[in-house]
């Protein structure tokens, strides 16, 4: 039996928007996906709190201390073992600190920027896309507010 089974990651995205109706957006340095776009995310740590862990990466990786909106979608992952929760959040005021090592940029990017970004496969990854679509379309409604993702398949 695989001692790892059972094990799942819990990653926590960030949606920030601002009252231009656009996304903050972060560009990857890492080399896998150097370049690419991404949301704001990254692991929940060893005794770390989920909603300690959003405010840690969002801090890092946009270099703004933000507030918690509310949860915009839990995304299970099943083959991958990854459980992302999608936070809504803003911008708190403030001189932004310095970004992470392991992102280029941080920019902010309207439906239309988006929707170019997901048709020229400038995206760090399927699971940015669909969180990307699904901020698209407005968020998802509450009884879709957890979804078991497949990705070997076709839905």
């Amino acid at each position: 039996m695989n001692p790892n089974a059972h094990k799942m990651v819990v990653v926590v995205a960030a949606l920030i928007e601002d009252d231009r109706h656009r996304l903050l957006m972060v560009r990857e340095a890492q080399p896998e996906f150097y370049g690419l776009w991404n949301q704001p995310a990254g692991h929940v740590e060893a005794n770390e709190s989920i909603m300690d862990a959003f405010l840690r990466e969002a801090k890092e990786e946009t270099g703004h201390d933000v507030r918690i909106d509310g949860i915009a979608s839990i995304h299970h992952f099943v083959e991958a073992a990854v459980l992302r929760i999608n936070i809504r959040a803003s911008l708190l005021p403030g001189e932004p600190a310095p970004l992470a090592d392991d992102v280029l940029e941080t920019g902010w990017f309207s439906g239309e920027e988006l929707e170019q970004m997901i048709a020229d496969g400038k995206l760090r990854s399927k699971r940015t896309e669909l969180l990307t679509r699904e901020w698209l379309q407005g968020g998802r409604p509450q009884p879709d507010l957890i979804r078991t993702i497949f990705e070997g398949s076709s839905t």
